[in-house]
């Protein structure tokens, strides 16, 4: 057993000493201990933000692809108009042609079955493209979801360029009755 020095009264002394370290080990380990709940907490608070930024980093290739696909159905429309266009051209000289046919004799008339075979041609050519797409906007959809304003946008603009279409066709469908 360790003996202390016990000189006048000096024992209670190193005793109070003792005890006063003591309490502040106890404190020091306290705080030690608070600190490690600290960092831990800390960490977790890390590993949730790189999960976030994992999730960022994949919705950014998302949004990537999706930005891809909207350039495809941006460059489809543009070819959708183009053939809309021509379809407009030949079904204007068409309907000019008929009305040249109460003047004009039948065979004259069936002279410009050219024009009728140009007509079918690009109405085919509108119905390929029309077909690509709604396949394009299926595969858009089932690959990734629309924003808002970028389905608005585009549902409108095919809307708009079906809706000319059916108005054409509408119209071949008269032109086709005449000719008969």
């Amino acid at each position: 057993m360790l003996s202390l020095p016990m000189e006048g009264g000096g024992g209670a002394n190193v005793l109070k000493r003792l005890k006063d370290d003591l309490k502040q080990v106890k404190d020091v380990l306290k705080q030690l201990k608070n600190v490690l709940k600290h960092l831990k907490d800390v960490l977790k608070r890390l590993k949730d933000v790189l999960k976030r930024l994992k999730d960022v980093l994949k919705l950014k290739d998302n949004l990537k692809h999706l930005k891809d696909v909207l350039k495809h159905l941006k460059d489809v429309l543009k070819q959708l108009k183009d053939v809309l266009k021509q379809l407009k051209d030949v079904l204007k000289q068409l309907k000019d042609v008929l009305k040249l046919k109460d003047v004009l004799k039948l065979k004259d008339v069936l002279k410009h079955k050219d024009d009728l075979k140009e007509l079918k041609d690009v109405l085919k050519q509108l119905k390929d493209v029309l077909k690509q797409l709604k396949d394009d906007l299926k595969q858009a959809r089932t690959s990734s979801s629309l924003t808002s304003t970028a389905g608005f946008t585009l549902s409108f603009r095919t809307r708009k360029v079906y809706n000319s279409a059916s108005t054409l066709n509408h119209d071949l469908g008269n032109v086709k009755m005449r000719s008969k």
